[in-house]
This record gives C-alpha cells, sequence and structure tokens, in this order.
C-alpha cells in the first residue's frame, strides 16, 4: 500500500481502536486498553490489591489477555452479579456499575486476538483517574477498632469488631465508606449499627459471625466500591448509644497475613432530612404462614428444606406488605444467600398501580457468589425510583445447588469436616440457607 494511503487508513482507524507503526489497526495496550483496564479492573488487579495477580502494566496484562476476555465473557469479572434478562429489566440502571460496554468488550476481545500488541507508550491514552476511598463533606468520623486481626490459613473467615461512635443524641447518616487496612486479605465488609449497644459487651475482640442478625444494616462494601451515599436529601438515623458494627471477610490464601486494621468513615449530619432512609431485610420466610410458597421437594406440608444432591432446587416467597405501610421508594437492593445459593430474583407487585406505574417491577436478578455479595444502588434521583406502598407484595425466588459441582458446597462441607452434601434446611450457619432481600427505602 502506498505511504500516503497508509497513512490515511492509519489516521482513521486511530479514531476507532489506534494504529501502529506498521499500520495496524488492532487496539494496543497504551492507545485503547489501558484505561478500560484500569477503570473496570483496578481496583482489585493491583499491587497490593486483593486479586491474585496485577494488571497494572502491559507486562502484567499482556499474559492475561485471553483469560481476561474468558472472564469478561463469562460475566465472571468484574464481580457484578446483577444482571438483566427477558423477563427481569430493572426499573433503573445501576450506579457504580462496573461491567464492560459492547464496545469495550470489543476491543478488550480484538486486542486479545491480535496477539495483545503494546503499541505506542509516547502516544499512550490518559488513564482514568483511581477510585478515591474517601468522602467529601465536613463532618466525617473515621472509627477504628481497638486492636489489629492477623489471619491465616486456607479457610475463609468471617469476623465481627464493635466500635463506639459516641453518639450522645441521635444523628443522620448521609454516607459511609470502609478504608481496609491490609487489601490483600480484606475481601468485604457489612457495617451495620447495633441500636442497643449489647455489642460493646466484645471489647475490643473480633468475635466469629458468618451470619449477622439484630443490627440495623448500613452498607456493604468490596474492593473497588466507590463511597456509599444515600440520596441526595436523605439519611439514616442512628440513635444515641448505638455501637457500629463491621463483618469482615477475610481471606488469607494459605499464607500468614500482615495485621489488618480496617476504617469505616461515617459522614454525618445535624439537619433533620427531608426523606428519611432505611435499610432492612425482607425474605426468610419459614413456613406457608410467612410467604413461602409450596416447592416441588417438599414432603409433608410447605417446607424451606434444599435436599442433598439436588442441583436446581427452588425456594419461592409471596410476601404481603401490611396495608398501614406508608408510600417509601426503593433507593438500592441487594440478595443474600449462603454457600448452596446460585441466583435470586426479586420482583416487587403491585396492589393498586398508580397511573404511571408498571403492575410489577422486577428489582433485581443476580447470580450469586458469597464471596462477592455487594449492595445495587440505583441511579436516578428519589422522584424517578420505583415506589412500593401497603397492599403491595415481595415476590422472591432463590435457586440453589445442593451437589459437590457446587464450589461453594465443597467449600461449606469440608469447612464442616463432611464428604457428602446433607439437607440445608434455613438458618444463620454456613450450612444453613437463606433467601432474604436486602432492600434501602427513603419516605417522607
Amino acid at each position: 500500500m502506498p505511504a500516503h494511503r497508509l497513512s490515511l487508513v492509519c489516521s482513521l482507524g486511530a479514531l476507532l481502536v489506534g494504529c501502529d507503526a506498521t499500520g495496524s489497526s488492532a487496539p494496543t495496550w497504551h492507545a485503547d486498553v489501558a484505561p478500560i483496564v484500569v477503570e473496570k479492573c483496578g481496583g482489585c488487579h493491583t499491587a497490593g490489591g486483593i486479586a491474585p495477580f496485577t494488571l497494572d502494566d502491559f507486562a502484567a496484562a499482556a499474559p492475561m489477555a485471553d483469560a481476561a476476555v474468558a472472564a469478561v465473557e463469562a460475566g465472571t469479572m468484574p464481580p457484578f452479579d446483577a444482571y438483566e434478562t427477558d423477563d427481569c429489566e430493572p426499573p433503573q440502571p445501576w450506579k457504580d456499575d462496573p461491567r464492560l460496554t459492547e464496545a469495550e468488550e470489543d476491543t478488550l476481545r480484538a486486542w486479545a486476538e491480535a496477539g495483545a500488541p503494546e503499541g505506542n507508550p509516547a502516544t499512550a491514552a490518559r488513564l482514568p483517574e483511581p477510585v478515591e476511598h474517601a468522602l467529601e463533606g465536613d463532618d466525617i468520623q473515621a472509627l477504628e477498632p481497638g486492636a489489629t486481626y492477623t489471619t491465616s490459613g486456607d479457610t475463609d473467615q468471617f469476623v465481627c469488631v464493635s466500635m463506639d461512635p459516641a453518639l450522645a443524641t441521635d444523628r443522620w447518616l448521609t454516607g459511609l465508606d470502609v478504608l481496609p487496612g491490609n487489601t490483600e486479605v480484606v475481601h468485604h465488609v457489612v457495617v451495620f449499627s447495633d441500636p442497643a449497644g449489647t455489642s460493646a459487651a466484645w471489647g475490643d475482640d473480633y468475635t466469629d459471625c458468618f451470619d449477622i442478625s439484630g443490627g440495623q444494616a448500613l452498607a456493604v462494601w468490596v474492593p473497588g466500591s466507590p463511597p456509599l451515599e444515600y440520596p441526595e436529601g436523605s439519611a439514616i438515623t442512628v440513635t444515641a448509644g448505638a455501637r457500629i458494627v463491621m463483618q469482615i471477610h477475610y481471606h488469607a490464601g494459605g499464607r500468614v497475613a500482615d495485621p489488618d486494621l480496617t476504617q469505616v468513615l461515617l459522614r454525618w449530619t445535624n439537619d433533620a432530612p427531608e426523606w428519611t432512609a432505611v435499610v432492612t431485610a425482607i425474605g426468610n420466610a419459614a413456613s406457608e404462614a410467612e410467604g413461602l410458597l409450596p416447592g416441588a421437594n417438599d414432603r409433608a406440608g410447605v417446607e424451606f428444606r434444599i435436599p442433598a444432591d439436588r442441583a436446581d432446587h427452588v425456594e419461592t416467597m409471596s410476601i404481603p406488605i401490611p396495608a398501614e405501610t406508608q408510600e417509601f421508594s426503593f433507593f438500592s437492593i441487594a440478595t443474600h444467600m449462603h454457600m448452596v445459593g446460585t441466583d435470586m430474583q426479586i420482583r416487587w407487585r403491585r396492589g393498586v398501580p398508580q397511573a404511571d406505574e408498571a403492575p410489577e417491577d422486577c428489582l433485581v436478578r443476580t447470580g450469586w457468589d458469597f464471596d462477592w455479595q455487594r449492595t445495587y444502588t440505583y441511579d436516578a434521583p428519589i422522584e424517578e425510583l420505583p415506589k412500593g406502598r401497603g397492599g403491595d407484595t415481595l415476590w422472591m425466588q432463590c435457586h440453589y445447588d445442593n451437589t459437590l459441582a457446587n464450589p461453594g458446597v465443597q467449600r461449606a462441607l469440608a469447612d464442616a469436616g463432611l464428604d457428602e452434601p446433607i439437607d440445608v434446611s434455613l438458618g444463620e450457619g454456613s450450612l444453613d440457607e437463606m433467601c432474604v432481600g436486602i432492600v434501602g427505602l427513603v419516605f417522607k
């Protein structure tokens, strides 16, 4: 090809995917791929991060090109388990959605298929700013445990620690963030308040707590998450004397890790908000009276039981909302199961839809991985959030695989010293199960 034609082709191609010195229009690391990796993968795949390898530069990323494409195509990376189907389209897009766009996937795939070319560092694209783990505001309180925690071994650990925000009066919380002390082992953190303050009895000790109950959920944090902020104009009330508790999931990876001292940042306001925010759990119906529906594997009567060696067991719940409940809006939602779960869907069915409302909304559908549970927040102002009211019904369906083909089952059995699956019932232990939605609501 004549030089002037090559130059023209490169000039046009560069507008889309870049062009290297040989005239190839394949994407390159510096021009096209690095910005995607930094923005969508950099929260974990960085030096000192929770991921098992880094993607910080071309030398680290190029050998992983094919594996990265496979993980993206499989939907396992970046870890974001909410997904859309023909019968489940959430009412609003998700805030801070890390998934690659179709164009980004095409770029990554084309780069791998071309042999992962480096390109010219002198003409590298500008990289996005990394996520800053800090809240903006004037009244931010940093809390940390009174002691460090050292994790070790091959078994994941779930521990809770209590901290005192020293609240002499009720205060309003508008946002929070988690700052992991040792990013190599802190896998996720659940933050909740203990209104009665009973966790003060733990002192500075860390206590085992696979599941948590009795507290007010505030946030679920995973590596790479930006700070959680409740919808503008809203706040969660934290009562005087309450403690703040963190449940921390540690993954030591077969070694004795450096000590961890994870902090939580709390942003307060003394001004009563226009909207009250609350995070609450709904589900875990244990009987037909509570909303548990008949299932294919029930024995005598309706029961929550996942039989051993059953690969696709389903539990379905339909929970009526009391008629006296005032109108509210959903701002966030999270699914929660344990090690046997594989998929979960939550729908909101309206008893009397308003003129501008659908008869029902599919609030969320997720695949399930206990290690990557997170809160999904709708990216919309309060006025455009899905609404609920008394007389409506929460419908949820949870799928389970109680066979050795499920890695979660293998892990739970190994922790319990068992070799074969057992029947699983509703409960809080690692070999019990749940089917619960954790919803963030705002109301006046």
